[in-house]
């Protein structure tokens, strides 16, 4: 067969390794990076619509699950299909997981309740989860240690990109189609990296036996479900003392023992304890929970200050966003580059670690005076750190062990990562709201206090313009003084906002302090390079470089 058609027949190269030939690269790259945008962008595009959706499905109690479902569903799913993945290959990985991903995307564009969506979520995160795991794992498998660092970058910047462009576009969908369009609009993306991902990736036999440890998992999943379920309700749902509370994170603390006594014996285990006896893997998985999270809080609550405490438009919150995330893209790219070029990553590392935390220093001297030059100032700086720290520890952890293992090793640190987001997110959600609601009733004129008595108020409830068309028609009912109760209402409101941000900020400067200390702790190892693809080693040698690289 001619090398055309081989390339366009179902089904790459049959092969005992993950490595992927020249032939290949760049379409495997191609696969890559569709999978990551498609996967990133399902979030972003989802976020403008969500308030559309749950007035038409009526199910605002289940709004955050819109989120938290396909959260804990891909979150739970990357350590099992990065270890699968290494013993099968990528490549029935992928279509297992594009596969559901369309299916949930389908499903959730047919929702005709808030449970049927949630439901669908999930569906979705199981292969949105698989979908990550497995693109950044290719990059490894095309790509020498060294070289990875100029492709990270890339990786980078089309995360960057779906962030600036998701929320755009799935308001203009929600607007002009629908919001059921907005859900379904990613499941094409994912169909052409199913095709091309079915026809190119080889199909990987490593003659290495493997069974799954449906204990390990068993145990793994559920004690990470009571964990993040205990984080997403605590101080919203249910206070934090709560016996609901209490009972999930009991649970958490004695399934996760469990899985951890279980690991130490198993044959095959989903986190192999070897890995935290590494310092590179533990400095690297530690510092991307801390730096996703106070991420992930940046991009959850920035906006929410342009609007709530400067008054801007929810697609002038936009304008603040999109230069943090080019100034993210910017450093990916050239720290990536930096990397490649001289094989060395920690100065880059801790400078990048060093700017995230100016960054929230910066953020936390924003108040209700603050213009929106500054917010933007504040957000370069944060962002340009975040791209060039995050994809240095990806690199990291794959370069201290064989390939052989890249799968398992590599999603340990996503599965790390996803739950910095998924943990502090919720926390910070509940420390805004707490502060708001203690600070609120001091802020405001005395002849306001009657309006918010009892009531269990979020910031969100007062901010958006139908609220304070509300709010303003009830004080015109004082008569002259009704605009100037108002307007101190307004200001009351803004001012307690402020300080729950203020509080998030402060949250979001100690993760990136902390990370800052590990950071200084990372081993100085020179990247590695590959001449010509070298042999795969054996299950027997994979073995003896396994225990080296302890």
């Amino acid at each position: 067969m001619s090398r055309r058609g081989h390339l366009l027949s179902w089904g790459g190269p049959r092969q005992t390794t993950n490595r992927i030939s020249r032939e290949y690269r760049w379409w495997a790259l191609s696969v890559a990076l569709i999978v990551i945008f498609t996967a990133s962008i399902t979030s972003t595009i989802v976020s403008t619509a969500v308030p559309t959706i749950v007035a038409d499905l009526h199910g605002f109690s289940l709004y955050g699950w819109v989120f938290s479902g396909y959260m804990l569903a891909s979150t739970v799913s990357v350590p099992i299909v990065g270890q699968l993945s290494d013993v099968y290959g990528r490549r029935p990985l992928y279509l297992w997981g594009i596969g559901f991903f369309i299916v949930g995307s389908i499903l959730s564009g047919m929702a005709t309740s808030m449970v049927w969506l949630v439901g669908a979520r999930v569906v979705a995160g199981l292969g949105g989860g698989a979908m990550m795991a497995l693109s950044t794992a290719t990059i490894a498998d095309v790509f020498s240690p060294r070289e990875r660092g100029r492709w990270m970058g890339l990786v980078m910047g089309v995360f960057g990109l779906s962030s600036i462009i998701g929320p755009t576009l799935g308001g203009a969908v929600t607007d002009q189609l629908g919001w059921r369009w907005v859900l379904v609009l990613p499941a094409p993306l994912a169909a052409v990296a199913f095709v091309v991902a079915g026809a190119i990736m080889p199909r990987v036999s490593t003659g290495r036996e493997h069974r799954l440890d449906p204990v390990g998992s068993a145990l793994m999943v559920s004690g990470l479900v009571a964990l993040l379920l205990g984080f997403t309700w605590g101080g919203t749902t249910y206070a934090w003392g709560s016996w609901q509370e209490s009972l999930l994170f009991s649970a958490s603390v004695v399934l996760l023992a469990m899985f951890i006594a279980h690991e130490q014996g198993a044959e095959n285990p989903l986190l192999p304890p070897a890995f935290f006896q590494n310092r590179v893997f533990v400095v690297s998985v530690c510092a991307s929970f801390l730096i996703v999270g106070s991420m992930y809080g940046a991009l959850s609550f920035i906006p929410l200050f342009v609007q709530g405490v400067i008054g801007r438009t929810a697609q002038g919150s936009g304008v603040v966003i999109t230069p943090m995330m080019l100034a993210f893209v910017a450093g990916a790219v050239v720290a990536g580059q930096v990397v490649s070029r001289t094989g060395r990553y920690k100065v880059q590392a801790v400078l990048g670690t060093a700017f995230i935390v100016a960054g929230f220093a910066l953020l936390t001297r924003l108040s209700t005076a603050s213009t929106t030059g500054e917010v933007i100032r504040d957000v370069v700086v944060l962002g340009l750190g975040i791209g060039v720290a995050m994809p240095i520890y990806s690199m990291t952890v794959q370069s201290v062990f064989p390939h052989s293992l890249l799968g398992t090793v590599n999603s340990a640190r996503q599965l790390f990562a996803n739950l910095g987001g998924a943990i502090v997110v919720p926390v910070m959600t509940a420390v805004v709201v707490n502060t708001f609601q203690n600070e609120l009733p001091g802020r405001i004129p005395a002849a306001a206090r009657p309006l918010i008595a009892n009531r269990d108020l979020n910031p969100q409830s007062l901010l958006t313009p139908e609220a304070q068309e509300r709010v303003r028609r009830h004080f015109a009912a004082l008569g002259p003084r009704g605009d100037e109760v108002f307007r101190g209402f307004l200001a009351g409101v803004r001012g307690a906002l402020s300080a729950g941000m203020v509080d998030v900020f402060a949250i979001g400067l100690g993760l990136a302090a902390l990370a800052l200390v590990l950071t200084t702790l990372l081993p100085r190892i020179e990247l590695a390079t590959w001449s010509e693809p070298a042999a795969e080693p054996t299950p027997e040698t994979a073995e003896a470089e396994f225990a080296a690289a302890r």
